[in-house]
């Protein structure tokens, strides 16, 4: 699969790529509730922030990551290592998609952000599987995704990801289990019991999660010098326009199609 905009993305150094943005985040760290020497990984670690943001409050917890794009990888260990901690978090890369290199039962905790609603067909079912797989018995899984609104028709969801997919590299988010109720069936057959399911739009602003200092004003710092190089580099200039005009494309009316949503599942095997 082609990832285009997330190879752009990448470049940029882009940070909090979900509904409601760093809000989400601070809603999916508050219920992940991270505790000393417990064993957390994210899937699909992006450049690196939330991984940054949570360990700001939580150095004892030991944190790993997994991601399949080399290119965000790469700008992930730089990020890290911009901001002192390179070798505070394992991060490594999957190496076949969507199977996650490690034993049985070695996670406490395992969240995803805008990870789960792009997986297509099978590898939307074969990952949570594999996440089943590496998280403990009672252990937890995090999901802070876009998901498709009740009111978007199956041929308007359709529509949009047969547009994305050509346009970006990847779909605007999985069309055989479009809606919230359909993640809720697959993760109770798959094992799993939701606990909690939380609608961003209904979030308020003023929901906490700390980003320590130096960590965040590292961070912002290693972001700030992707957005100077996406406004000097002509090829990355006529890039982003690009996408931007595609994206008006999409959704000409701007019609509410999707939802920020963060659900909280409990391992029952």
């Amino acid at each position: 699969m082609r990832n285009e905009i997330l190879n752009y993305f990448s470049r940029t150094h882009a940070q909090y790529i979900h509904a409601r943005g760093e809000i989400g985040t601070r809603v999916l760290i508050q219920i992940l509730n991270c505790q000393p020497n417990e064993n957390v990984l994210e899937i699909g670690f992006g450049t690196g922030t939330t991984l940054l943001h949570i360990y700001s409050n939580n150095k004892k917890t030991k944190f790993y990551g997994l991601e399949q794009s080399s290119l965000m990888y790469k700008k992930a260990k730089a990020r890290l290592n911009f901001s002192l901690i390179g070798k505070s978090i394992k991060l490594g890369l999957m190496e076949q998609k969507n199977k996650i290199s490690f034993p049985a039962n070695s996670f406490d905790k395992i969240y995803l952000e805008s990870v789960l609603g792009i997986q297509e067909g099978d590898d939307f079912v074969n990952l949570l599987i594999e996440i089943s797989r590496v998280l403990k018995p009672s252990g937890i899984l995090v999901m802070n995704e876009t998901i498709w609104l009740n009111t978007t028709s199956v041929d308007e969801l359709l529509h949009v990801n047969n547009f994305c997919k050509p346009s970006f590299g990847v779909v605007q988010c999985n069309s055989e289990y479009p809606y919230v109720q359909n993640w809720i069936d697959l993760l109770t057959r798959l094992n799993f019991r939701c606990e909690s399911i939380i609608r961003l739009d209904e979030v308020k602003d003023s929901i906490k999660s700390e980003f320590r200092f130096p960590y965040r004003l590292l961070s912002l710092i290693y972001t700030g010098i992707g957005k100077i190089k996406s406004i000097l580099i002509p090829s990355m200039i006529k890039e982003k326009k690009n996408f931007y005009q595609k994206m008006k494309q999409i959704n000409p009316e701007n019609k509410p199609l999707m939802e920020g949503i963060v659900i909280k599942a409990v391992n029952k095997k």
